[in-house]
């Protein structure tokens, strides 16, 4: 008897069921977390790339950026309704940010 530590990759034959069952390994009880952390780290770059625009600037639009991506993610399941309360919140955090600095370059 064969016993798997994880699940055999049934019927990962497009790109979409092959990121599913990597984030299916990543499950912790909450969901997989392979995209949440894939998030944080995109997050992370793009935040110190815009850095050079201020850093209220930055966050701002790096936290509309990520938010998009995380209605994308949750759309196909990938991360869970924490994740995207969580990146909704920060967003407007974010918004109101920019609202604040909208008159200084």
């Amino acid at each position: 008897m064969v016993d798997w530590v994880f699940a055999p990759p049934s019927n990962t034959t497009t790109l979409i069921n092959m990121l599913t069952y990597f984030n299916n390994l990543t499950d912790v009880g909450q969901g997989g977390m392979f995209f949440t952390v894939m998030l944080i780290v995109f997050g992370s770059i793009l935040f110190l790339m815009m850095r050079a625009w201020g850093t209220e600037k930055a966050f701002g639009i790096t936290s509309i950026i990520v938010c998009l991506n995380v209605f994308l993610f949750r759309l196909l399941s990938w991360v869970n309704d924490a994740t995207l309360t969580v990146t909704v919140i920060l967003m407007l955090l974010g918004i109101f940010l920019l609202a604040q600095n909208k008159g200084e370059v």
